[in-house]
């Protein structure tokens, strides 16, 4: 059984680095102009999260919440997929990136 992968080009999402996809692969969250952002698999407005200076990395677990390192020697931080209120605002943990972030299937 092949495979064929399709690369599409996804409006405001010019200069994003270290993409990573969520749970359910129907948005992408990625750093570009020091910032957290996500958009649609499939397009649509980008929703900026919160500051990320040089991210470096994320993984965007199942219960709404995005581990990421926003900087080359900052410790991970935290935030909620919606961006929005007290959950939406970074929380800064006490581990260090190193470059990939992963959560656990827990969160």
């Amino acid at each position: 059984m092949s495979s064929v992968a399709e690369t599409k080009k996804l409006p405001g999402s010019e200069g994003a680095n270290f993409p990573f996809w969520a749970p359910d692969s129907q948005h992408v969250a990625f750093f570009a102009g020091g910032r957290l952002k996500t958009i649609g698999a499939t397009g649509g407005s980008v929703q900026t999260l919160c500051e990320a200076r040089q991210g470096r990395g994320g993984s965007w677990g199942h219960g709404g919440v995005i581990a990421f390192s926003p900087d080359i020697a900052a410790p991970i931080s935290r935030v909620s997929e919606s961006g929005a209120g007290d959950a939406g605002r970074r929380k800064r943990t006490t581990l260090v990136a190193r470059r990939e972030t992963a959560l656990l299937r827990e969160g």
